[in-house]
């Protein structure tokens, strides 16, 4: 089950940071970049975010986020990580087939490591096509998504 977190709320914040650390420290590793924004985050921060986030629940288990922020009809997904004991699951799958099915959207983008081949291959796997990249560090590349 998919539903919206209130940010706001301490409690949830500390949950999805909870998930968010994990997730992040393997994506670095997949990688070779230790550099990734939400690894810097506290949960003061998140709480502060202008992201709108979406958890996805085993049961009351939070198991996955995918949080966004529009403009117009352009959403951009600005992070999808699932926890480590809820991988291979489908359910970055289906957080993602929650934000294509956003109301009033146009066009969505993505971006993420070029190393981090899962995430790559999902958003190809969603008709989503390259736009561009980025070296963020030596040899470290940002890829962007669009569909």
């Amino acid at each position: 089950m998919i539903r919206q977190l209130e940010m706001k709320n301490s409690a949830a914040a500390s949950a999805v940071w909870a998930l968010q650390i994990p997730a992040y420290k393997k994506e670095a590793g997949l990688i070779g970049f230790d550099g990734i924004p939400p690894l810097n985050e506290r949960v003061e921060d998140l709480m502060a975010s202008t992201e709108k986030f979406y958890g996805y629940f085993v049961g009351e288990k939070l198991a996955g986020v995918v949080s966004v922020e529009r403009t117009g009809d352009c959403v951009m997904i600005c992070r999808l990580f699932v926890g480590e004991h809820f991988t291979r699951r489908g359910i970055a799958r289906k957080l993602l087939e929650f934000v294509l099915s956003l109301p009033g959207a146009g066009r969505f983008e993505v971006s993420t490591g070029e190393k981090n081949i899962p995430a790559v291959s999902l958003y190809l796997s969603m008709g989503f096509t390259e736009t561009g990249r980025t070296e963020v560090a030596d040899g470290v590349w940002l890829v962007r998504f669009r569909l």
